[in-house]
């Protein structure tokens, strides 16, 4: 017979479990309602009918719709940062590869999230929002490309005296281009020409 402690240990592992499958479950739901309807089309009852559960559950695990949208936005942005620093950090692929890969992803993930958040963007309570959601997305982004500078500097393929200060001007450099362009292929044209300018000259 197990000992009381590990029957509250178990229990305890078994209810941290359930919560974050309920939020996993919540956050997707929200994610697809977001994305057919905006913002405004969609509310907190109908995110907790699509996961079968009531409205206080939702708001239990995030506080408001707000904060939940956030949440996803942020999910969304953290997703594209993993891959870079995973492709920034695979050897198999040449330095070059690499930034041919990390512009078309930024671009990608630019395009989406402008689309995703639609006109809410012009909210300017909206828009501090998501200029301290995008904050932690930039550093990342920054530091994988720090490393991928440092490896073109040791294999001889970039010459560059501070990959640091590069790697986050640049990538400051290539979120300004995502937020002024108006389409994505004005944005390609655009973030491509910067990293030739900024990364292979």
């Amino acid at each position: 017979m197990p000992e009381s402690g590990n029957i509250q240990e178990t229990k305890s592992h078994k209810r941290m479990n359930d919560t974050e499958l309920r939020k996993k479950q919540i956050l997707k739901a929200a994610t697809d309602l977001f994305m057919e309807n905006g913002y405004q089309g969609v509310n907190i009852d109908v995110i907790a009918e699509k996961c079968g559960i009531v409205r206080g559950t939702v708001l239990r695990y995030f506080g408001s719709k707000r904060e939940l949208y956030n949440q996803v936005l942020l999910t969304r942005g953290n997703l594209a940062s993993d891959y870079l620093g995973q492709i920034c950090e695979d050897e198999s692929i040449s330095v070059n590869e690499a930034l041919d890969k990390l512009a078309d992803i930024l671009i990608k993930q630019f395009t989406d999230t402008l689309t995703y958040i639609g006109d809410d963007i012009r909210d300017p309570e909206y828009r501090q929002n998501f200029d301290v959601l995008r904050l932690p997305i930039f550093r990342e982004t920054a530091k994988s490309l720090e490393k991928l500078l440092l490896r073109g500097n040791q294999e001889g393929v970039l010459h560059i005296d501070n990959p640091k200060i590069r790697a986050y001007s640049t990538t400051f450099a290539i979120f300004g281009i995502g937020e002024a362009s108006e389409t994505p292929d004005n944005m390609y044209a655009e973030i491509k020409a910067l990293i030739t300018a900024l990364l292979l000259l």
